[in-house]
């Protein structure tokens, strides 16, 4: 006779709920029941959370975009804060799954381009990181690290372990290059000559932001340190 896998999922659940310490039926030192214990998210919470959701969704289909970035645009209009942290520490920019969704993220009002998360990374260091990651296959990030440098992110900042952006990038390059050429591995001479470029790309940011540094110092003389 045929097994209704409805009812053989109902049993396993039932005798997962009868035999031995369940969580929902554990009782703690307190007698407190820890289903009862349990808090539900707040309505900001939930909001927060679909926000994140719809941000790191969106990139998936072209299809996708579309529905995921009117979503997240309703649920702002809701009350979604889109200017905090998570537990991580990151902000909805190190969700952006894709350079179209960063684009909108940057435009919003207040999202701080440099926040750094508990690791001390920026969005730019998370974008690096991801570039890395996909190599060579890595438009997407290439293209949000080429966006947060035109909206003024800080090249500079270093995370928890005193990197810059770049820095991560140099350290993969070394590692790379020290290999045997036998032990790299396939498209490694694209990746390294990738990765040279947005060396570059990242140290032309650099200057521009140490030269607009020093041209507004020079005209706020009040401001230098003596």
């Amino acid at each position: 006779m045929a097994i209704n896998k409805y009812k053989m999922v109902g049993s396993v659940l039932l005798a997962f709920g009868l035999w031995g310490n369940n969580i929902y039926g554990s009782v703690d030192a307190n007698g407190i029941d820890a289903f009862d214990a349990f808090q539900p998210p707040s309505r900001e919470e939930e909001l927060r959370e679909e926000l994140r959701h719809a941000v790191s969704c969106a990139g998936q289909t072209p299809g996708r975009l579309t529905y995921e970035l009117a979503r997240a645009a309703k649920l702002i209009r809701l009350g979604a804060d889109f200017t905090s942290k998570n537990k991580e520490g990151e902000t909805l920019l190190f969700d952006a799954s894709c350079p179209e969704v960063l684009v909108v993220l940057l435009c919003l009002p207040g999202i701080d381009i440099d926040a750094q998360n508990n690791e001390g990374d920026t969005a730019l260091h998370a974008d690096v990181s991801a570039y890395l990651y996909f190599l060579p296959d890595a438009f997407f990030a290439r293209e949000e690290i080429r966006l947060l440098i035109k909206c003024k992110a800080n090249p500079f900042l270093k995370n928890e372990e005193g990197k810059t952006p770049r820095q991560l990038l140099e350290e993969w390059k070394r590692k790379k290059e020290v290999l045997p050429l036998k032990k790299r591995p396939p498209n490694s001479g694209e990746a390294l000559a990738d990765v040279s470029k947005t060396i570059q790309i990242l140290r032309d940011a650099e200057r521009k932001w140490a030269a607009a540094h020093s041209e507004w110092m020079a005209a706020h003389p009040e401001c230098v340190v003596e």
